[in-house]
């Protein structure tokens, strides 16, 4: 299962036909991407995630076409705000290790800098800003990308003109298809009490999917929360340009599916 901060218990048809769960309903739903996909629900009896145990789990069941040949890893959907609204939860990236605490018997360590949130739906939302300008991050676990601005605050601060991308590309795959974006690199991006220098990232100019939310402005992936441990320890990558490529699984090969120069996070 991947772990996404803002999704929801999730299966694909072919692992809810395996387990013998039967979806009912159908609604359209629409992610990363910009096409809308079908979504059922179902009914289990039991998650079991490590030593954790959720009964009676309600899971939306949902086709993710090309996503676990993007991965290139097979998996049979998505935990996440199940998860993470119950526990305590702990990802330690350098360490790759997940590990939920009760949250009643939690402290935080000394050297911890905490960042206050709020939830926007199933979504955490931080406050900070991109190079002096204010700016509300979703933190999204599912996102391999750093930082990606939405469509309509990349426009409102007229962003494609005052950072000069050369080229637009796919930059993130998700529910509903492949994102584009312009690779960009912002000099200073502050997380509340916590300012990062030299950031790969992108712009988003499109007005379809969840990068097109005009209440935010910014997602927040991978790409920079790699860089911390629960202890607060930050890692710091060099900032420079490689050449770089995209594939994704076909059978037992790999296919090229772009080319391009990619920002190092």
């Amino acid at each position: 299962m991947l772990v996404d901060t803002g999704g929801l218990n999730l299966l694909t048809p072919k692992a809810a036909a395996r387990l013998g769960l039967e979806p009912e309903g159908r609604m359209a739903a629409r992610g990363t991407g910009e096409q809308q996909v079908d979504v059922g629900m179902a009914h289990g009896a039991l998650l079991a995630v490590g030593a954790v145990r959720l009964r009676d789990p309600v899971f939306y069941v949902m086709d993710l076409a090309e996503l676990p040949d993007v991965e290139g890893e097979d998996f049979d959907g998505l935990v996440g705000f199940e998860l993470f609204h119950r526990f305590v939860v702990r990802i330690d990236y350098p360490a790759r290790r997940l590990t939920l605490l009760d949250p009643t018997g939690f402290a935080a360590p000394a050297a911890a800098t905490a960042i206050p949130f709020e939830l926007h739906g199933r979504m955490p939302v931080i406050e900070g800003a991109i190079d002096g300008v204010a700016a509300r991050f979703t933190v999204d676990t599912g996102a391999r990308s750093s930082l990606t601005t939405h469509g309509p605050f990349t426009r409102e601060h007229q962003l494609v003109d005052r950072y000069h991308p050369p080229f637009e590309t796919v930059t993130g795959w998700g529910v509903g298809g492949p994102a584009r974006g312009m690779p960009v690199r912002f000099l200073e991006v502050r997380l509340g009490p916590l300012l990062l220098r030299d950031v790969a990232g992108s712009l988003f100019t499109g007005d379809k999917g969840s990068l097109a939310d005009p209440d935010h402005s910014a997602n927040l992936g991978g790409g920079i929360l790699r860089r911390f441990a629960v202890r607060a320890r930050f890692r710091q990558d060099p900032p420079g340009t490689r050449v770089a490529f995209t594939v994704e699984r076909d059978g037992d090969r790999l296919e090229l599916t772009a080319v391009l120069a990619e920002l190092l996070p």
